[in-house]
C-alpha cells in the first residue's frame, strides 16, 4: 500500500492526510494483546505461587511482551510515516503560502483605509 500513489490531502479533518482508518484499525488487535498478555500473566503468576519468585523478576518479560505487541501491530503502520511526512511539508506550504496571501489580502481590503471602522468591516 506505500508504493501506491496515494492522493493524501493536507488538511484533511482526520490529521492524517486521509489515512486515519488505517491507525484506527489498530483497535482490531486489542483481543490479540489481551490473550497474548493473559497468557504471559498466567505464567508469571504460576511461577510467583509455585515457586515464589519475585514479581519484579518479570519486569524484563512485561516490557518485551509490550514491545512485541508495538512492533507485531503497530510496526507496519510505520510504513507510512514517509508518505505522511511529504505530505504534512508540502501542506505546510501550499496552506502557509494560502494563509499568508490571505492575510496580506484581508489587511489590504480592510485596514489600509484611512476611515475609521464601520459596520461593514465589524461584519466579517
Amino acid at each position: 500500500m506505500t508504493r501506491l500513489d496515494l492522493l493524501l490531502i493536507p488538511g484533511h479533518p482526520d490529521h492524517a492526510g486521509g489515512l486515519m482508518f488505517v491507525g484506527d484499525s489498530m483497535r482490531a488487535f486489542w483481543l490479540v494483546s489481551f490473550a497474548l498478555g493473559t497468557i504471559v500473566a498466567g505464567q508469571v503468576a504460576n511461577r510467583i505461587a509455585r515457586y515464589g519468585e519475585s514479581l519484579t523478576t518479570f519486569k524484563r518479560i512485561a516490557i518485551g511482551l509490550v514491545v512485541f505487541v508495538l512492533i507485531l501491530f503497530a510496526g507496519p503502520l510505520t510504513l507510512f510515516i514517509g508518505k505522511l511526512r511529504q505530505t504534512k511539508r508540502r501542506g505546510d506550504f501550499v496552506y502557509g503560502a494560502l494563509g499568508s496571501e490571505v492575510g496580506r489580502q484581508f489587511e489590504h481590503d480592510r485596514l489600509n483605509r484611512e476611515r475609521g471602522a464601520d459596520e461593514e468591516m465589524l461584519s466579517l
